[in-house]
């Protein structure tokens, strides 16, 4: 198990943003394992928080020895200065203890003690106070006052302290809400009624793509809360999951920006594991784990209303023949095969990501698809490039191309009418669009 995690690990960590984090579920068999794994490949000072997520409200009596009730997540940062852990959202509850009784125009604020715990009968604990409005105020005996005298007569001026309604009561300091935190602290416990159970994640599922369908998921709740920890709606934070199964990252994902307006991205990776023959994902139609997946963030996005959709990609062989091969080594038969250096059974779009990989554009580009001179041609993102996979390539097809001025321009080898088009069309780019960057595969 440690030699199959360490490489993804690594990898997982030269992959983070240095304010990225990253969190692991874990049961107790393998969690002592992973913290050591984890402080040898992140280093033991990015040690964020072990939480521990309350999964079960029942007990089962089919368990040997204890039943485990919980689970735990595991959280590193890739560099600690970095990474800054995010406010929960602030409750009704918290909020409805601040009032504003005398209409103080900074708004609601709660009253605190002018003292604090720790004085143990020392001078400072006798210290007293008589304010301008003839009330005097005496540190309760064991306790420590929470200001000096100067430090209270200030607040009192800048009508920070409470009185009371007759205005005559022990003065309490005012916090107002607005100077506080505008969130909750996360907590190192996560408590099934604020981020779900394993039931619920179950239901979940059940209610998009049917019962049984994957083994222990994990609920939409829980993740979405993980990621108000670690990511923010205004920085298009780009969140993976690399042992993906159902596909619950996503959902959160969509479901959190939906809620607070962020454009969080996400890359779920999960290899093409087999469905059982007898399970009842593959009853339902699916063959693959990564089925599932893709049809659960479909129907996700449906039921929220997502329309920014996503991409399926799979990691395949280069669509190009082998041509690294030392001169020497070629036969004749074999030169005569490499005129056509494409590989059969191709079609543009897999050409069009290969292309996007090389180059070194986002994979997740919008792209569009034109027809000129009845050519399909596709344009990349914001003018970042325009790529044509067609033959017979002509002058008068380039004339058409260059007024788009694009960053870069994608052709294949033997795309061209004739070697001399392929110059003239080379000619014609540096001519009219030298900014362009042309790209021959």
């Amino acid at each position: 198990w440690l030699s199959m995690m360490y490489p993804r690990l690594k990898l997982a960590r030269n992959l983070l943003a240095k304010n990225g984090a990253i969190f692991i579920s874990i049961d107790d068999h393998e969690q002592h394992n992973l913290r050591k794994l984890m402080d040898e490949i992140f280093g033991a000072i990015n040690f964020i928080a072990q939480f521990c997520w309350w999964s079960k409200y029942t007990i089962s009596s089919h368990s040997k020895g204890v039943s485990r009730q919980h689970e735990s997540v595991v959280c590193y940062a890739k560099e600690i200065d970095e990474f800054q852990i995010g406010m929960l959202p602030r409750t009704q509850e918290m909020d409805a203890r601040y009032i504003n009784p005398d209409n103080d125009e900074r708004g609601l604020y709660k009253i605190i003690p002018l003292h604090v715990v720790g004085g143990k009968g020392t001078a400072a604990s006798q210290m007293s106070v008589t304010f301008p409005n003839g009330v005097t105020w005496e540190c309760p005996k064991g306790k420590a006052p929470a200001h000096s005298a100067e430090k209270m007569l200030e607040l009192y001026h800048d009508n920070r302290l409470w009185f009371g309604k007759t205005g005559k009561s022990q003065p309490n300091k005012k916090s107002f809400l607005t100077e506080v935190k505008q969130g909750k602290t996360p907590g190192s416990v996560l408590h099934f009624k604020e981020v779900g159970s394993t039931h619920e994640a179950n239901e979940d599922l059940a209610k998009l793509i049917g019962k049984g369908m994957v083994t222990f998921p994990k609920p939409v709740r829980l993740v979405e809360h993980l990621l108000r920890l670690s990511t923010k709606a205004e920085a298009n934070d780009l969140v993976m999951d690399f042992f993906a199964g159902s596909c619950t990252t996503a959902h959160a994902v969509m479901k959190l920006n939906k809620e607070d307006g962020g454009n969080r991205r996400f890359i779920m990776v999960q290899l093409p594991e087999k469905c059982g023959e007898k399970t009842e994902a593959f009853k339902a139609g699916y063959q693959t784990i990564a089925d599932i997946g893709k049809e659960r963030i479909a129907r996700a996005a449906q039921q929220l209303e997502d329309k920014t959709g996503f991409r399926v990609l799979k990691i395949g062989d280069s669509n190009f023949k082998d041509c690294s091969l030392p001169p020497h080594e070629y036969k004749l038969e074999d030169l005569e095969d490499m005129a056509d250096n494409l590989l059969p059974n191709r079609n543009p779009l897999d050409l069009l990501f290969e292309a996007m990989w090389i180059l070194g554009l986002d994979l997740h580009s919008p792209i569009q698809t034109k027809t000129i001179q009845n050519k399909q041609v596709f344009f990349v993102g914001d003018n970042h490039a325009i790529a044509c996979f067609e033959e017979e390539l002509t002058e008068e097809f380039a004339k058409a191309l260059v007024q788009y001025k694009p960053r870069r321009v994608v052709f294949l080898d033997g795309g061209f009418a004739s070697d001399a088009v392929r110059i003239n069309i080379e000619q014609l780019f540096q001519q009219l669009s030298p900014a362009t960057h042309i790209t021959i595969l």
